[in-house]
């Protein structure tokens, strides 16, 4: 009888000791979805502001300029920035100079010029890419006048891409921007997720 007590309460244990591993591989799982809910939501939130601060620029005066790497500084020194991480097979961040619409009496309104047209900045706006200590990138959208603000604290990388970039598999005046985000923080070297939208630009070069 004492026998069978103890092989009963055995078997009672390991039961139970299964359970709370289940119970922990659940909350394991719980928790590693919830982070990536906000990663994601992280991304999104980007790649969203990026479209809409892109959608009010055109193909004007040899803008927008895309630069791969950390190489936008060479051509505007008022973008000089640290560099960014690179985390392969994950592409380096590809970043983008680009022209927005004059308002220099601040009331929201692009000015325009004595033909009508609109009047352009003088000094490009920019989305940037800076590395953080931990191997991540922060995304920045550094406005004409020069004052900069971070869009993310925590992506893997940013591409946006222009019609030769992506050897012309996009229209010529589109731009093209893809998101990369760890899935999990604790293993970077899993590959990326990513999140891509493509936006189409007017042409004010062509405009008579």
């Amino acid at each position: 009888m004492l026998l069978e007590i103890m092989i009963t309460l055995s078997i009672f244990a390991g039961l139970l000791t299964m359970f709370a591993l289940s119970l922990d591989t659940a909350e394991d799982d719980r928790g590693f979805q919830e982070h990536l809910d906000l990663v994601r939501e992280d991304a999104q939130k980007v790649l969203l502001e990026v479209r809409e601060v892109l959608s009010q620029t055109q193909v004007v005066s040899g803008f927008p300029i895309v630069f791969p790497g950390n190489t936008i500084g060479a051509a505007f020194p008022a973008l000089v920035h640290g560099p960014a991480n690179v985390n392969p097979p994950t592409p380096q961040c590809q970043e983008l100079a680009f022209l927005t619409p004059s308002d220099a009496d601040g009331d929201g309104w692009p000015d325009t010029n004595a033909g009508g047209s609109i009047a352009w900045s003088g000094n490009p706006a920019a989305v940037t890419c800076v590395g953080n200590a931990d191997g991540t990138n922060r995304v920045r959208l550094v406005a004409a006048n020069g004052a900069a603000r971070v869009l993310s604290r925590r992506i893997r990388s940013i591409v946006i891409d222009d019609s030769a970039s992506t050897g012309f598999t996009i229209p010529l005046s589109a731009l093209r921007i893809t998101v990369y985000y760890d899935r999990d923080p604790e293993r970077p070297n899993l590959p990326a997720e990513s999140l891509q939208t493509t936006l189409l630009l007017s042409r004010d070069d062509l405009l008579p």
